[in-house]
C-alpha cells in the first residue's frame, strides 16, 4: 500500500462564510436554528459543524450527527462527505467503515471530489474492504481529474510504485507534478519533495515528457 505519511482521509469539511470572513460565528444563530428546524439543508449542514466544533453553540458530537444527518438525506454532499468522515472516524457514533462508504458514495455519485478522494483512500488501504488498487486508481482518478492535488498525489504514487497498474515515472512525474502545483504549505513541501524523488529515477528526456504532459493537462480532460 501507498505509505501512511502519503496517505489519509480527509476530515470535515467547515464551509461556514461567518469563519472564512473572520466574523462572529454567534450572529443570528436563532436564524441560523430556524432555518434548519424548517429544513433548510445548507442551515442544517452549517448547524451541523458548529456544533462539531463548538463555535457558538456547546461542542456536541451528537448533535452534529443530527444536523449533518438531516442535510445528508436531502442530498447535501458536504453533508453526506462530512457524516461519512464521522463514521470513519467514530464521531459521535459507533465507527463503522461501512456506514462511511455509504455515505462517501452517495456524495461521490455528486461529482464531489473530496468523497472520490476517501473513497480511493478506503480501497487503498483496505478500511473495511478488501485491499483493491484498481478501485483506488478509479476514485483517485475521478478526483484528480477535478484537479484535486491530494488525489492527483495518491495516483501519481500508484504509477510510481507500479500497486495494480505497471510502473510508470513519467505518469508519476506528471500527476504529482500537478499535485504540487495545486497543493499548498506543507503538503506543497511535500508532494514537491516526492517529485524529486521520481525525478531522481528519470533521465531528462522522461522528465521533459512529463512536463509536457503536466502543462497540457487540463480538468475533466479524463472524462
Amino acid at each position: 500500500m501507498v505509505p501512511e505519511m502519503f496517505l489519509r482521509s480527509l476530515w470535515l469539511i467547515a464551509a461556514l462564510a461567518s469563519w472564512c470572513c473572520g466574523q462572529n460565528p454567534t450572529i443570528d444563530f436563532g436564524g441560523l436554528q430556524q432555518r434548519a428546524e424548517a429544513g433548510d439543508a445548507a442551515a442544517q449542514f452549517e448547524l451541523g459543524v458548529r456544533y462539531h466544533e463548538g463555535q457558538g453553540v456547546p461542542q456536541s458530537y451528537t448533535e452534529a450527527i443530527k444536523w449533518f444527518r438531516m442535510a445528508a438525506e436531502q442530498g447535501s454532499p458536504d453533508a453526506q462527505f462530512n457524516l461519512g468522515v464521522m463514521y470513519e472516524k467514530g464521531r459521535g457514533v459507533t465507527p463503522s467503515y461501512e456506514d462511511a462508504m455509504r455515505w462517501y458514495q452517495k456524495a461521490a455519485a455528486q461529482d464531489y471530489a473530496p468523497a472520490e478522494y476517501n473513497l480511493g483512500v478506503m480501497f487503498d488501504k483496505a478500511r473495511g474492504v478488501p485491499l483493491d488498487y484498481s478501485q483506488a486508481m478509479t476514485w483517485y482518478s475521478k478526483a484528480a481529474d477535478q484537479n484535486y492535488p491530494a488525489a492527483q498525489y495518491n495516483l501519481g504514487l500508484l504509477y510510481y510504485y507500479g500497486q495494480g497498474i505497471p510502473q510508470n515515472y513519467v505518469l508519476a512525474y506528471e500527476w504529482i507534478d500537478l499535485a504540487a502545483a495545486g497543493a499548498m504549505g506543507d503538503e506543497q513541501k511535500k508532494f514537491s519533495y516526492m517529485l524529486d524523488e521520481v525525478g531522481s529515477k528519470m533521465n531528462a528526456s522522461q522528465i521533459e515528457n512529463a512536463k509536457k504532459l503536466a502543462q497540457e493537462w487540463a480538468p475533466g480532460a479524463g472524462k
